[in-house]
């Protein structure tokens, strides 16, 4: 998450968040981190543009990979914020915690349909033993309006934190210096934590 609190303090949403573009890599100490990797679709919000939309992003196309794709970016490209990708970051939570997805579906066009009507699979309903909070945490991702989210990633590291490793709050500090918490956030903690995959990849598709 620390790539893409950076990314997201100077504009840029990524849109195809998924485990094949998350990489574990070693750093020159021998640390473990995630390099997060192809922002082939990446949205550049212009600060100037009052419509807070890129030239390239002005259009109804729909991009991305449809397991880890937020609702409002199924519908229209030109929606996506950071939010979008906080739903993402909630899916590969999902995935990782359980091994399966929150929208397992047939096919695509199903995947779609259950993302924009149904409800996610929680994480209690495949693993009773996973704690409430968490639990909490992955669905406040997955809520299908934006604004009912986290409001950035910070404050999501925030409540990350209690199931974290202790090691995990360096990295809090590090998405906390990027993008400041939220006020109702800020009282919680300071913030940041990392994700670990080892996961199938998903396929891009544009359609």
């Amino acid at each position: 998450m620390e790539a893409i609190a950076e990314a997201h303090s100077i504009g840029v949403v990524h849109r195809d968040l998924k485990p094949g573009n998350l990489f574990l890599s070693k750093g020159p100490d021998g640390s473990d981190f995630v390099k997060v990797l192809d922002f082939g679709i990446s949205k550049a919000t212009d600060p100037q543009n009052a419509s807070g939309e890129s030239s390239l992003t002005q259009t109804s196309a729909v991009m991305g990979s449809p397991f880890y794709m937020s609702p409002e970016q199924m519908l229209s490209a030109r929606n996506v914020s950071a939010a979008s990708d906080i739903w993402a970051i909630g899916v590969i939570l999902h995935q990782l915690i359980t091994g399966t997805l929150p929208f397992a579906a047939a096919t695509p066009e199903k995947v779609c349909s259950r993302v924009l009507n149904g409800s996610p699979t929680l994480l209690r309903d495949v693993n009773p033993n996973l704690p409430a909070g968490l639990e909490q945490v992955v669905a406040r991702c997955l809520q299908r309006r934006p604004q009912n989210r986290f409001a950035n990633v910070t404050d999501l590291a925030i409540k990350l934190i209690e199931f974290a490793p202790e090691h995990s709050r360096r990295s809090l500090t590090f998405i906390s210096d990027c993008i400041d918490p939220s006020e109702s956030a800020a009282s919680t903690v300071e913030v940041k934590m990392p994700v670990q995959v080892d996961v199938p990849d998903s396929p891009t598709v544009v359609y």
